[in-house]
C-alpha cells in the first residue's frame, strides 16, 4: 500500500514532503481498516449482513477519514489547495476512498476467496455474460440523458444480487459505477449540474448507495439460504437419527450428513464402558482422505486426563472453537506425527461440542474446516451444538434401547432351554435368531423333553404379539407345555391343556404351537398342530417333504378347542425340522413362497442337524434384516447299531435316569442280553453317582459318558472334571465294588483335570433265558386285613405304603438311586411307628437299584433293629435288585423272599 501510494504521488508535481504525507495517510488507512475489520470478525465473503455493515462503517466510513484527513492536511501544508476549500476536498477524498471500499474492494475480495461463486458462475456462463451486458447497457441508457432516469439502473443490481449473490452484486455495482463516472466525467448524465468535482461527488454517492443496496440484498439472501440449509440439514439429521437404533450406524450416518455442508471433515468420539474416548464415526468431504482420518484417530487418540481439546470438552461439557491444530487431539507438546496428518487432512478451524443428554456426557462431536477457506463462528457453533444435542439424544436412546433390548432378549433366552437333552439314538439342535435391532423381542419358543417311558416330545410355538408381554406369555406356555408333557398324554391332549391354560391366564394374544411325540422303539411320530406352520422331513439324500397336518385353531382362540393328531414314520437318518414363521415370512412374496425357499435351502444343506441349522440360519441372515424372531428345532434319528454313544450331561442326580434310558436303548440295539444290559447300566450308574457325589461340590458341572463296542465287548467310560473327595459316613464306598462285580474290568484314573472310569464287559452270543416267574405264595391263608393305604411319587419311583394289622408293607415301583433314596427312607420311617411288628419292603416292581438303594436297606435294617422290629425283603428271583442284594450278601443279614405273601407268612409263623 505504501509503495503504491508513493509511486502514484511521486509522479505528480507535489513536493516530496506532501507525497510522504499522502503515503502515510493511505498506509494508515489500510492498517486502520484491516485492524477494525479483524476486530469485528469480518468475513471477506460478505455473505452476512453484519459483514456488509462492518465493511461500510469500519472500512468505508471510519478508516477513510484517516487518509482524507492526513492527505488533505499534507496538500494544505504544501500549498496545493486553499484553506477555504479544505472541507470540499476532504469530502471529495473521503467519498472517493469510500467508493473504492464499496465498489472495488468487494470485487477483489470475492475474486481472491472464490468461495461459493465460482461454480455458480461456471454453471451459468451465458446468463452471467448476458446480465453484465444488460446492466452496462441499461446504465448507459439511463445515465446518459440529463433527465433523472438513474433509478433504472437499480433493477439490474437487484437481479444480479438475486441470481449471482455477492459476486453478482459486486460486479454489477462496479459496472454501474464505471459507467456513471465515465459519463459524468465527460459532462453528461443527470449528475453533471455543477463543477466537475461536485458532479463526481454526486455520482460516487449514487454508486455507493447502489452498491450498498445490492450487497445488503445479496447478504440477506445468503443468510436466508444458509438458515434454510441449516434447517434442512437438521431435519435430514433428525430423519437419519430416527431411522436406526444401532449406535455406530447412527453416528456414522450423522458424520456423513455433516460433510461437506457443515464441515470439511468430522469425527465423533464416544466414551466406552471403561471411560476411554474412542472414535465411533468419521467422514471426510474427500473420500480418498478417510484413510488418513482413521490413521489420525488411531495414532493420536484423545487422552483421558483432559489435556487435549476433545477431552476438555467432554470433561467440562462446554463447546470450544479451535483455530490451532496441535491441541486438537493430544497436547501440543506431543505434536509431530499428528501435525503431519492434520496438515494432509487440512485444518483451519474446528468446532468441538459435547454430546450431552439426560444429565451425562456421552462423547464429543468435532467439525473441522480444512480444505475450504471457511472458519467456525458463533452462529456455526450454535448449529453444531444443536446437531450434537440431537445426536446425543439419539445415541443415548440407542444405548438405552440396546440395554433394554438386551435385557428383554436375555429374558427371552432364559425362558428357552439352555441346552437340549442328550438322547441315545437321536440328535437335536436348535437355533434362536432375534429380530434385527429396532424390532421388539418376540414370543418364539421351543422345547425338547424325554419322558420316563423313553418317548421324546418336541414343542415349538410363536406368540402373535411382541415385547415383554409376548415374552411373558411365551414363558408360561412353555412351562405349561413341559409340565403337561411330563405328566403324560398325547400331543393333542398336551395342546388342549396348554390352550386352557392360556385362556384361564387371561392372555390377550393368540399363539401357534406344534407338539410332536416320537417313540424310539417304533420310529412313529404323533403330531398335533395349533395353527402352526407344517414341519419338514429331510431325508439323508436331500429329499424334503412337507408333513400335511389337519387344520386347527391357534392357542387362546377358543378355550375348548379339540386338537387332532396326525401320524408319520421317521426312518434312520431322517431329520424333522420345526420352525417359526419368521424364517419364511417375506417382505415381498407369499408365505408359501417362503416355505418353498426353506425347502430348497434344507435340500442343499450338509448332513447333520447342526450343519443343517447353520446352513438355514446363514440362508436367512443373507437377507438384509430379520423382521421377526426365528426359532428353529431339528431332530434327527441316528442309526444306532455300531455307532458309539456320546452323552454330556449336568453333574446332577436328576440326569441319571436319562443316562440309564439312553444306555438301555443303545445296549438293546447292540444285542446285549437283559442281564448284560442291567449289569452295564448298574455299573455306569454307580460311576456317574460317584462322580456327582465325590468329584464336585455345589455349582454347575458336567459328566461325559461314552459307550462303544469293541471285539465282542462293550466299553463304557465315565469322565468328570473335578477333584475327588474321600467318602464320609458308614457303609460308604460300595459303588466301586458294584462296578467290579458287574463288569469284567474296571480302571479308574485320577488326574489334575478330573477322573475317568473305564469299564468293559464281554457280551455273550447266546440269547438270555426268559426270566423266571416269581414263586407263587401259598393261597390257603386268607387275605390279611389292611388298615390303611397311602402312596407317593418320589422322583423316578412310586412308593405305596399300607398296613396289614401290625405289619407295614412298603412297595417300590420304578427306579431308586441317589436322587430319591433319602426321600424314600424318610417316607417309610415316617409311618413305621413303635406299634408295628415289622416292615416288609417289596422290591418286586423295582427296575433299578444302585448303591444308594443298598444304603437305604442297610439304614432301614439298623432302624428296625434299634426298635426291636423285623425287616423282610421281597425281590423276584433273578431280578436286578435281587442280583445286587445277593452280590453283597444281604440275604445273610435279613430274610429275602420271592413273593409278598411268603414274606407276610414269615411274620405269622
Amino acid at each position: 500500500m505504501a509503495l503504491g501510494a508513493l509511486l502514484a504521488n511521486g509522479t505528480t508535481d507535489v513536493s516530496v514532503l506532501t507525497t510522504l504525507g499522502i503515503t502515510v495517510g493511505n498506509t494508515l488507512e489500510a492498517v486502520t481498516g484491516a485492524a477494525l475489520l479483524s476486530r469485528f470478525d469480518f468475513r471477506p465473503s460478505l455473505d452476512r449482513v453484519r459483514d456488509v455493515f462492518v465493511l461500510v462503517v469500519c472500512a468505508a466510513v471510519l478508516s477513510t477519514t484517516v487518509s482524507a484527513t492526513i492527505g488533505n492536511t499534507s496538500l494544505l501544508l504544501g500549498g496545493e489547495i486553499p484553506a477555504d476549500r479544505f472541507g470540499f476536498f476532504w469530502r471529495l477524498w473521503w467519498l472517493g476512498d469510500m467508493g473504492g471500499d464499496l465498489l472495488v474492494a468487494p470485487v477483489l475480495m470475492l475474486l481472491a476467496s472464490r468461495r461459493g461463486w465460482l461454480e455458480l458462475v461456471r454453471s451459468r456462463r451465458l446468463e452471467a455474460a448476458a446480465l453484465v451486458g444488460l446492466v452496462v447497457g441499461v446504465s448507459v441508457l439511463s445515465l446518459t440523458p440529463k433527465t433523472p432516469l438513474a433509478f433504472l439502473a437499480f433493477p439490474g443490481l437487484v437481479v444480479a444480487a438475486l441470481r449471482f449473490r455477492q459476486i453478482g452484486a459486486a460486479v454489477a455495482s462496479l459496472a454501474v459505477a464505471s459507467v456513471a463516472v465515465w459519463i459524468t466525467a465527460r459532462g453528461g448524465g443527470p449528475f453533471a449540474r455543477g463543477s466537475r468535482d461536485e458532479n463526481l461527488l454526486e455520482s460516487q454517492l449514487f454508486c455507493g448507495v447502489g452498491a450498498l443496496t445490492a450487497l445488503l440484498l445479496a447478504a440477506v439472501l445468503s443468510e436466508r439460504k444458509r438458515a434454510e440449509d441449516t434447517q434442512r440439514f437438521l431435519a435430514e439429521t433428525s430423519r437419519v437419527l430416527v431411522s436406526s437404533l444401532e449406535l455406530d450406524r447412527t453416528l456414522d450416518a450423522v458424520a456423513r450428513t455433516a460433510v461437506p455442508d457443515q464441515a470439511d471433515w468430522c469425527v465423533i468420539f464416544v466414551l466406552d464402558e471403561a471411560g476411554e474416548l474412542r472414535p465411533a464415526a468419521m467422514a471426510h468431504a474427500d473420500p480418498s482422505r478417510e484413510a488418513l482420518l482413521r490413521e489420525l484417530a488411531q495414532r493420536a487418540p484423545p487422552d483421558s486426563d483432559g489435556s487435549s481439546a476433545i477431552a476438555r470438552v467432554v470433561h467440562t461439557a462446554r463447546s470450544q472453537v479451535l483455530a490451532e491444530a496441535p491441541a486438537f487431539l493430544v497436547p501440543t507438546a506431543t505434536g509431530g506425527e499428528q501435525d503431519d496428518l492434520l496438515r494432509e487432512l487440512g485444518f483451519r478451524s474446528a468446532a468441538i461440542v459435547p454430546l450431552h443428554a439426560r444429565g451425562r456426557t456421552l462423547g464429543a462431536l468435532a467439525l473441522v474446516y480444512g480444505g475450504s477457506a471457511r472458519r467456525f463462528e458463533e452462529a456455526d457453533l450454535r448449529v453444531a451444538e444443536d446437531l450434537a444435542n440431537r445426536c446425543a439424544l439419539a445415541a443415548d436412546n440407542a444405548r438405552l434401547y440396546r440395554h433394554e433390548h438386551g435385557v428383554a432378549e436375555t429374558l427371552q433366552r432364559s425362558l428357552l432351554p439352555d441346552r437340549l437333552p442328550d438322547i441315545a439314538g437321536v440328535e437335536l439342535a436348535a437355533r434362536y435368531l432375534p429380530g434385527s435391532s429396532g424390532v421388539d423381542v418376540g414370543g418364539d419358543w421351543y422345547d425338547a423333553i424325554q419322558n420316563p417311558d423313553g418317548t421324546v416330545n418336541l414343542v415349538i410355538g410363536d406368540v402373535a404379539g411382541r415385547g415383554v408381554r409376548a415374552a411373558a406369555m411365551m414363558g408360561q406356555l412353555r412351562t405349561g407345555a413341559r409340565a403337561y408333557t411330563l405328566e403324560g398324554g398325547s400331543p393333542a391332549t398336551i395342546l388342549a391343556r396348554v390352550n386352557r391354560l392360556a385362556s384361564a391366564a387371561g392372555f390377550r394374544d393368540m399363539a401357534t404351537a406344534l407338539c410332536v411325540a416320537y417313540a424310539p422303539a417304533t420310529g412313529r411320530l404323533k403330531i398335533a398342530n395349533a395353527g402352526h406352520l407344517p414341519p419338514l422331513v429331510v431325508s439323508p439324500g436331500g429329499a424334503v417333504r412337507r408333513l400335511e397336518l389337519p387344520a386347527s385353531l391357534p392357542l387362546n382362540v377358543e378355550p375348548n378347542t379339540r386338537y387332532t393328531e396326525a401320524e408319520d414314520d421317521l426312518a434312520a437318518g431322517d431329520t424333522l425340522l420345526l420352525y417359526t414363521d419368521g424364517l419364511v415370512e417375506r417382505t415381498h412374496g407369499t408365505l408359501l413362497e417362503g416355505i418353498r425357499d426353506l425347502e430348497r435351502a434344507a435340500a442343499q444343506a450338509p448332513s447333520g442337524v447342526r450343519p443343517l441349522c447353520d446352513h438355514i440360519a446363514d440362508h436367512v441372515l443373507g437377507r438384509a434384516e430379520l423382521s421377526d424372531d426365528v426359532a428353529l428345532l431339528a431332530f434327527q434319528v441316528l442309526p444306532v447299531h455300531g455307532q458309539p454313544l456320546h452323552l454330556r450331561v449336568p453333574a446332577h442326580p436328576q440326569t441319571l435316569s436319562d443316562v440309564r434310558r439312553s444306555l438301555r436303548r443303545w445296549l438293546e440295539h447292540a444285542g446285549a442280553t437283559d442281564e448284560e444290559t442291567h449289569s452295564v447300566i448298574l455299573a455306569a450308574g454307580e460311576a456317574c453317582a460317584n462322580s456327582i457325589e465325590h468329584a464336585y461340590g455345589p455349582g454347575e458341572a458336567e459328566l461325559e459318558i461314552e459307550a462303544r463296542l469293541g471285539s465282542g465287548e462293550v466299553i463304557v467310560s465315565v469322565r468328570d472334571f473335578g477333584q475327588w473327595r474321600t467318602p464320609r459316613g458308614e457303609h460308604r464306598g460300595r459303588g466301586l465294588a458294584i462296578m467290579r462285580k458287574t463288569m469284567d474290568e474296571v480302571v479308574m484314573t485320577h488326574g489334575d483335570d478330573g477322573t475317568v472310569v473305564q469299564m468293559s464287559r464281554r457280551l455273550s452270543s447266546a440269547a438270555y433265558e426268559a426270566r423266571r416267574e416269581p414263586e407263587q405264595a401259598p393261597t390257603a391263608r386268607p387275605a390279611p386285613r389292611q388298615s390303611f393305604d397311602a402312596s407317593a411319587t418320589l422322583g423316578g419311583a412310586a412308593l405305596r405304603v399300607r398296613r396289614d394289622d401290625d405289619i407295614v408293607i412298603a412297595a417300590l415301583d420304578g427306579e431308586v438311586d441317589m436322587t430319591n433314596a433319602h426321600e424314600v427312607f424318610g417316607r417309610i420311617t415316617a409311618v413305621l411307628d413303635n406299634r408295628a411288628r415289622g416292615l416288609v419292603l417289596d422290591l418286586s416292581a423295582t427296575r433299578y437299584l444302585d448303591s444308594s438303594g443298598l444304603q437305604l436297606l442297610l439304614d432301614l435294617r439298623r432302624r428296625t433293629r434299634f426298635r426291636g422290629q423285623e425287616l423282610r425283603l421281597v425281590a423276584a428271583l433273578d431280578s436286578p435288585p435281587r442280583q445286587l442284594l445277593e452280590m453283597f450278601g444281604v440275604q445273610d443279614s435279613m430274610p429275602m423272599h420271592a413273593a409278598l405273601a411268603e414274606a407276610i407268612a414269615g411274620f405269622r409263623a
